[in-house]
Order: C-alpha cells, then sequence, then structure tokens
C-alpha cells in the first residue's frame, strides 16, 4: 500500500501510470487465490515456528530486493520484490489459526480474533506517513531518488531485525495447550475439503468476505487516484490523513467486534447491523467526493476502517464456528482464497473506470458491492458448532470436590 500513497512521485521516477501503480498493492489480492490453500497446507505440515521464520525471511528478502530497484527502469524489479513480500505476508495470515488454537484458551478466542486484526492497521496507517511527510510536493527526479532509497533502506532493516527477532524468541507451542478443544479438534478424522465447499454457510461468509475487503481495497488503492483528480495541490494531506484515519479507525474496530461477540454472541444479528452502517458510510464516501468535502471524506474513511475490520474479525469467528472441526489453517486458507477474487477484479475495474468517465462515475462500483454487503448476512444461519462442542466438553468435565 505504501507506493500506492506515494503513486504520484512512483509514477514520475518509473513513468509508471496509475494502474501498474496499483499492481504493487493487487498482488496482496493475486497471490492469495493461488497461494493461500498451499501456504494453509505448508503450515499445518511445518508449524507455527518455522512458518513464522520462512515468512519474515521472504520479508526480508523482498524489502532488500526492492532497496536495488532505485534506477528509473526498474519498476519489474520493484514488482518482483514485493511479490515476495506479499508471499511471505500469506504465510504471516495463515498462520494466525495456530497461533489462536495453540497459546489462547476457548474463552479468549473472540477476543484474540479481534487483538490479532488491530496490528494490520498499524501497519496500514504508516504506508500513508510517507504521503505527507517524504514526498509531499516532491515533485523532481532527483528529490524522489533520494527519499525513495533511504525509505527502501528502512525497510530493509526493519524487516532484517524482524526476521532476527522470530529467530531468537518465537516458539513452537506451550507445554501444554490453553485451548483444551483443539486437543479434540485433533482427534477427529481429517474431512475432505468438500465438506467445507459443501457448507452454504461458509461460501456466503467466503463472498461476504470478498466484498467487504473489495470495498476497503478500492477506497484505499485509488484513493491517491481520487484525491489527486478531486482536491488537486491538497491531494497529499487528504491522502494521507485519509489513509491514517482509515488505519486508525480500523484499530477499534476489530476489538469492539471481539468484546460485543463475548458478552452478546448473536452473531447474525451484529452482522446486519455493522453491513447496514457500513453501506451508509460507503455514500457518505461517495458523497464526499461529489461535494469535494475533506471533512466528510475523514468521517468516512475513519468510519469505513473500523467497519471494515470489525466485519472481517466476525467473518473470520463464524468461519472457525461453521466449519468446526475443521483445521482452522485450512479453513482460513480457503476463505482468504475465493474472498480476494473481488478484490482483484473491481480494484483494476474502478481504476480503469475513474480514468476514462471521472472519480464519481468511476467510484459507482462500491453502490453496488455495498448492495451485496448488506444481502449477504441476512442468509447466513446461526450456526454455532465450535460453542456447542466446548460447552459439551465442559459439561462432561468431572466435578472437583
Amino acid at each position: 500500500m505504501m507506493f500506492v500513497s506515494i503513486g504520484k512521485q512512483i509514477s514520475i521516477f518509473y513513468k509508471a501510470n496509475f494502474l501498474l501503480i496499483n499492481t504493487t498493492a493487487l498482488l496482496s489480492s493475486a497471490l492469495p487465490i493461488f497461494f493461500y490453500h498451499p501456504c494453509g497446507l505448508i503450515v499445518e505440515k511445518i508449524g507455527f515456528k518455522r512458518t513464522m521464520i520462512t515468512a519474515s525471511a521472504l520479508n526480508a528478502l523482498g524489502a532488500c530486493i526492492k532497496c536495488m530497484a532505485l534506477r528509473r527502469n526498474l519498476f519489474f524489479l520493484l514488482l518482483f520484490g514485493q511479490l515476495l513480500t506479499t508471499f511471505g505476508m500469506q504465510f504471516f495470515a495463515v498462520v494466525g489459526g495456530i497461533l489462536l488454537i495453540t497459546w489462547f484458551s476457548d474463552k479468549e478466542f473472540e477476543v484474540i480474533i479481534g487483538v490479532m486484526n488491530c496490528f494490520g492497521p498499524v501497519g496500514l496507517a504508516i504506508s500513508f506517513v510517507p504521503t505527507l511527510v517524504i514526498f509531499n510536493n516532491v515533485v523532481s527526479l532527483n528529490a524522489i531518488y533520494f527519499r525513495l532509497k533511504w525509505m527502501l533502506i528502512s525497510l530493509a532493516i526493519a524487516t532484517f531485525i524482524l526476521y532476527l527477532a522470530v529467530l531468537l524468541f518465537v516458539k513452537d507451542k506451550p507445554s501444554s495447550p490453553p485451548c483444551k478443544i483443539v486437543v479434540q479438534e485433533r482427534n477427529v478424522p481429517r474431512q475432505s475439503i468438500c465438506v467445507v465447499l459443501k457448507n452454504k454457510n461458509f461460501i456466503l461468509l467466503s463472498i461476504y468476505f470478498g466484498a467487504i475487503l473489495s470495498l476497503s481495497q478500492v477506497v484505499l488503492i485509488t484513493l491517491n487516484q481520487t484525491a489527486n483528480a478531486v482536491f488537486g495541490t491538497n491531494a497529499a494531506v487528504v491522502i494521507t490523513l485519509a489513509g491514517v484515519l482509515h488505519a486508525v479507525g480500523s484499530i477499534p474496530g476489530p476489538l469492539m467486534t471481539g468484546f460485543s461477540l463475548k458478552f452478546y454472541g448473536k452473531f447474525k444479528i451484529l452482522h446486519i447491523i455493522s453491513a447496514l452502517i457500513m453501506c451508509v458510510m460507503i455514500a457518505l464516501y461517495l458523497l464526499s467526493i461529489y461535494l469535494r468535502n475533506t471533512y466528510l471524506l475523514y468521517f468516512a474513511s475513519f468510519s469505513t476502517g473500523a467497519l471494515t475490520f470489525g466485519l472481517l474479525s466476525f467473518i473470520v469467528t463464524y468461519a472457525f464456528e461453521v466449519t468446526f472441526p475443521y483445521p482452522v489453517t485450512i479453513t482460513l486458507s480457503i476463505m482468504f482464497s475465493i474472498g480476494y477474487v473481488p478484490a482483484l477484479i473491481c480494484t483494476p475495474l474502478v481504476t480503469a473506470l475513474i480514468e476514462v468517465y471521472g472519480v464519481v462515475k468511476g467510484n459507482m462500483v462500491l453502490v453496488a458491492m455495498s448492495l451485496i454487503v448488506l444481502v449477504i448476512p441476512c442468509c447466513v444461519t446461526e450456526d454455532l458448532r465450535r460453542k456447542r462442542a466446548v460447552q459439551q466438553l465442559s459439561e462432561r468435565r468431572p466435578l472437583i470436590h
């Protein structure tokens, strides 16, 4: 997302159009379709620590390769470095399922999923900082080169430090699993993948996941293009504030989801209410572009951030419920593979439509996506398999006098 947020400077330095620049962010949508499921199988086989080492190593290697892409004709090398980094991120995303069931108890599931989803928005917020802090109104080639060089070197150093930290401090699993239901889950014979793919709730949740993710990615990836067309010389400030507010709003969203599920637990009702509010916020986002109102844009960006990551936490938590006792890493990998297809299609579509028909008409695709977000939660039934298994396991546990 960082290269998209400074898309204007990247287009000047590498002589690339916005559609090509958006590809650096679209890789995070393209790779999951083909590699999430294989990554899930690999994670199941090699375990938590080896997966974390592999993911952090790929992340560091990709960052180092991007440091070598500082010539104007080496945009393809920048893309290759981003490809390796994105491939490593697939492992980070899937390994969250193992972290959840290995290190935390059954009663902590909802809250921990919310907490885990809070860390992504922090990186998202950081990715928009260079627009204002480093590249604000910078258009000369020498200035762009100097700033881009030190930004890429700093990223390489940070990712290498992360790799060393994972190598030294990450452990595979605790001596005894705090999650009691995981023992039962491992004793169940492995079911065919067809069982999951025939699960109506799971397929609906995967499509729902894709619609929510598409809304978020379309708004964020095309924000630079939209702001430059609508707000002109003030675009750098608007891009940074809107992007950071979207990311900051995403931090409390998953936490609110986790605690609301823990204390209320009605998935369907909470889904429908959140989806309805999400549709209203997308409408406000479109209205802010039409009216060229920055304050309305900031409010819509903050709200959509909170609702996007909140809804994604809802979906992941509920997917664990409806697919139990299927392994959570495989469940996540299948859902992500299905869910990233709409994001891969919609983002370049909106990018192209904005260039041809203008900002307002180009973003009208968001309206159709909002309708999907509103309809799907009404079709999902409440099937809390994991909760029932935990309750049955608790009832069988003998009393200690």
